[in-house]
Formats: C-alpha cells, structure tokens, sequence
C-alpha cells in the first residue's frame, strides 16, 4: 500500500468498479451518512443516479457539534427514525475521514440505540485515511454479508416499498469546491490538498463540459497525523513552476483543517514575488459561497496593486459557473457596456500583467455576494467605487446601464457599495410601495399570484424586480438556502418583506405549497411535487445545489433574452388563470 505522499494529476472518473457503486446494492438497506456536508454531497447524486436516493439520509455535521461533542444526540435522532420505517432491514452507517480524525466512537454511538427489532447495523468507513487498512470494496463485501447474515425476517428485496421515504435536496457545494470552480478560469496552477478522495465530487460539481483540471495531493493516514507539510513542500520545490503561468494554488480540504495544516508557514517556504504562492484555507464545512468570497479578497490582495485609475475601465468581480447566472450569459450584458466605450474586465483572465491591469478600474461591477469582500477591500485601499447588480430582464438590463455613468463611475447613491438590485432609486421605491399596496388590497381578493422564488440572493431579487417592473406581478417572496458570508447581509428585498434565510427545507414548506408560481432549481419543483404541491414551476437551475445536472440548460436571464424567457412562462400561466 502507498505510504508515500504524491501529487497526482486529475482526470475523469467513473464509480464503475469502485465500492461507492455497490453502496446502494440491496434496496433494504439504508446507508446513513454522517460528516462535514461537502463530504456527503457526492453521495446524494450517486444516489440519484442509481435510483436509490430513498435509502440515503444525510446526517451533515458542522464544526461545533464535532468540537463540542454534541453531535452524538442528532446521529442517534436520525438513526431512531431510520430504524422506524418498515422498509429497513439493515443500516451501514457511513463514516468519513473527519469521524476518523475526530475519534468517534462508533461503538458507544450505536449503544443507545433502541432497536426491539434487532436490526443489524454496521459502520463503514471512506476515505483514504481508513483504506490503507483493508480495501473498500472488500470490507464492503464483508459487511453487506454479515448484514444478510443477521438480517430479521424473510430474505428478499422490497423495492416495491421504494418511494414512501420523501424527496429531499442534497447540501450545496462545499467552500474547495467554489474556489476550485472558480479558478478553473485563472491561469495559475491548481492543487488541491487532500489525502485523495475528496477530488471524487468536483467533477459533479463542476457544470461546465470540461472536467475540472487541477492537480490533487495524495496520501494516508500516516501523514495526517505526522504532518504532511514539509513533504509537500519538497514536492512544490521538485516541480518547475508552469511557463505562463501567474501562480500556484493551494486549495485545502477537510483533513489538513481539522489536522491544523500550517499554511503560513507554507506559504513562507514556497512563495515569490515571481511566482506567488497562494493558499485558501477551506474546510469542507463551509458553502461555495464562503469560500469564493474569501479566494477573491485573496486574490485580490496578492495581484491588485495601486496603479493609476482608468476612468473608463470596469472590473466585474464574483462571476462563477456555480451560480444560476454564468460568465457566458453576462457576455452580452458586458458587450452592450463596451459599445457605450467602457473596458470590461473579467477579474482573472489572460496573465499575470492582465490581471495586475484589472486594479486600475474606477469601478468595480460585482455580479454576486461573493465579489463584495473583495469590492469593499478595493473601497478602503484604493477608493474605488463599487456596486452589486444583475441585469436580469429588460428594466435589469436599462438599470445597469444608469448605474454606469459616462465618466464611468457609479452615480452617487451607489459611491459607497448599495446593492442596486436591493435598493431601488426614490421614484421606483415611491412605484414600488405603491404597488406593493395595490398588491396588498388585489391579494385579498385573490387577484394576484402568490409567488416564490428560491435561488442565491442577488438571482432572486433580479427576478423579483423583473417580475415587477417587466410583468407588474408584485409582492413575490425570495428565499435563500443555506448561505453564509456576506449573503447573509441581504435581509429585505424591494418590498420591505423579510428575505427567508432557511437552512432546512422544511422550514419554508408552507410557503412551497401555498405559492402559485415557484420559481427555482429543477430540484425543487421534485421535492414541491413530494409535498402534494403543485404550482406553475419556471426552472432557473442553480448549479451550486444540483451540480451539473442541469447546469447544460440554455436558459438565459439577462436582458432581453430573460424577459422572453419570463414572458413564455407567464403568459402560460395567465392563460390557466382565464381559463
């Protein structure tokens, strides 16, 4: 077995021949996966391929439950419930790396449990720091064998039980893989720091054609406790930086997090100013969202210096393939500015003087919460002028048209950072609280649908004001799944209704079943669909949920091409209402 760390070069892989492909192999066993969320999500989509998605349960803990213990109560809480349904006959329990580094103690987990009917459950361990002990599919084997063996009742599979379990969404992609999504688009060399196995799920969460490409490090459970770093550091050394290349980057993954990885000291031996070394700390526990917000400051810091401004020159910041609206759908938004003799640059693209050369716009256009870290950075140092908005729909696209003056920097309500898409001017606040209580007295006649709009924050207030200003369908809600960082900080949309921030899907039910409309990710209509309702569904896919399932999808929500999108979704629905 291989106890010497590697660096191995990413290529596309299949399940086929592995032991997470024979994990779902018997529809009464039901596998209960507990750990960080970025180290389970693959398994929902295994699952979902495999049709076996009812005997999966997710059990996500965060870093607090790990460090204070508590995490014992919420696995047997879920593993009680599992225990209750008749379709079960067997349990594997499903461990990561973090449950080996954590020590828990499975054994004493399962101790408590109450289990009249004297159902077997086994653990099963994943990870490159457990396989150097026994191959996977082999104890896989093994286990699903002393299951059968122990196994109450009749043998036999009851897949004609299947379906009674409810439709429920997978965690979002985890911080490495935002960051690892985003820098698919920089020129710099990628590595990504894991003892291996957790390279596996950013092919399903990468949605463009293209497999992710990066590097990944390689190594077991003898280098995690001893410390993998200086070897590490002998293998960056050994290898020539790249010709063209403005950089290398570290993406770090759980295990050198909970093993307490000395980045800055890394970072020390490996950097130059000719060839920056740079590190993102991730730690699997975080969303997309965290960990992109946090690469750009980054970035930012190590490549954006204090150069002369260009007054005509414009940096978009916060764009990734993860969010329902991607680099491609903003091309024509960017086109329509450059043809009013502005410069549009992509933070990231071409060189390492191209990137330096992004520093000296006057204004900083940020196209997702992700980019307002490293706007309000740019702010204080360089005292550029920023602004959040996305140009969704015909009005979307005139408003960032005004938001861009002809000296190329943003009128003065916008100087300090507003979210324009939050924050209408005077007169469309003053038309939108009168529209907002026309909608309050025609909704109590049931004259207005009641509209739900579930998708990251700056997505769902462009569609909102789109659906507003586009359409005069007002009062719709926008709700936001498990988010942190600056996502945070939008609380109200134009209306002065809450944003619903929900961590668990079940906190927002009553508003899926009682909307007409439900615009959202593909995956939700399914789970809307599980709970009995069923509203006109209009599909914006959100690649950071559902991976690239249906991140091929041709719809297009900016400028025009969003407000015919929206037109022929409406119009149906205007037409079911008469008739």
């Amino acid at each position: 077995m291989k106890t010497t760390l590697a660096l191995c070069a990413c290529t596309q892989e299949t399940d086929e021949g592995t032991a997470s492909a024979t994990l779902f192999k018997r529809s009464d066993v039901a596998v209960v996966a507990i750990g960080p969320a970025a180290c389970l999500r693959h398994l929902y989509f295994l699952a979902m391929r495999l049709q076996a998605l009812e005997q999966l349960h997710l059990c996500c803990l965060t870093t607090r439950e790990y460090a204070l213990g508590n995490f014992r109560t919420k696995v047997r809480e879920r593993l009680d419930r599992v225990l209750g349904e008749q379709t079960v006959r067997g349990i594997l329990v499903y461990g990561t790396c973090a449950d080996i580094l954590m020590l828990v103690d499975f054994e004493e987990l399962l101790a408590g449990l109450e289990n009249p009917a004297g159902i077997p459950v086994k653990i099963f361990c994943r990870g490159p720091l457990e396989k150097r002990k026994m191959p996977a599919v082999k104890r896989l084997q093994i286990l699903y064998q002393e299951l059968e063996d122990e196994m109450p009742g009749p043998a036999g599979e009851l897949s004609h039980l299947h379906g009674e379990k409810a439709f429920f969404l997978p965690p979002l992609a985890g911080d490495f893989a935002g960051v690892v999504s985003m820098l698919q688009d920089w020129n710099c060399e990628l590595i990504l720091y894991t003892p291996g196995g957790c390279r596996t799920g950013l092919q399903m969460d990468e949605p463009s054609e293209r497999p992710p490409c990066f590097s990944y490090t390689s190594y077991n459970d003898i280098h995690a406790v001893l410390g993998s770093e200086g070897k590490l550091v002998e293998l960056m050394r050994e290898s020539p930086p790249e010709q063209g290349r403005i950089g290398r980057a570290l993406v770090s993954t759980p295990v050198p997090y909970i093993t307490g990885c000395d980045f800055e000291w890394l970072k020390q031996e490996l950097s130059s100013p000719e060839y920056p070394f740079l590190c993102f700390p991730c730690n699997g526990f975080e969303t997309y969202a965290v960990g992109m917000e946090r690469a750009l400051l980054i970035l930012g810091k190590t490549f954006l210096d204090s150069r002369k401004r260009e007054s005509r020159q414009i940096l978009l910041a916060g764009c990734s393939a993860m969010e329902p609206v991607s680099r491609s759908h903003l091309q024509g938004a960017v086109d329509k500015i450059e043809e009013l003799g502005f410069s549009v640059f992509f933070l990231g693209d071409g060189g390492i003087e191209s990137v330096r050369q992004a520093a000296a716009a006057s204004l900083c256009w940020c196209v997702s919460s992700t980019g307002e870290a490293l706007a309000g950075w740019l702010k204080e140092t360089f005292g550029t002028s920023w602004f959040t908005h996305l140009p969704i729909g015909r009005r979307g696209m005139n408003r960032l048209l005004e938001l861009i003056s002809e000296e190329g920097k943003a009128p003065a309500r916008i100087m300090g950072g507003e979210q324009a898409a939050a924050a209408p001017g005077a007169s469309e606040a003053s038309e939108a609280s009168e529209v907002s209580e026309a909608y309050e007295v025609s909704e109590a006649y049931g004259d207005v649908p009641r509209i739900l709009i579930i998708s990251e924050p700056l997505t769902g207030l462009g569609i909102q004001q789109c659906l507003f200003e586009d359409f005069a369908y007002a009062g719709s809600r926008v709700a936001v799944y498990g988010l942190g960082g600056r996502a945070r900080g939008f609380e109200e949309d134009q209306f002065g209704q809450p944003i619903v921030h929900f961590q668990n899907p079940e906190e927002i039910k009553g508003l899926v079943c009682s909307a007409d409309i439900l615009i959202a990710d593909p995956l939700y209509e399914r789970l809307a669909q599980s709970w009995g309702a069923r509203p006109l569904f209009i599909s914006v896919p959100y690649p950071a949920l559902s991976g690239n399932l249906y991140a091929r999808s041709s719809i297009d929500l900016i400028g025009e091409e969003g407000y015919q999108y929206f037109a022929s979704k409406l119009g149906k629905e205007r037409k079911e209402k008469k008739r």
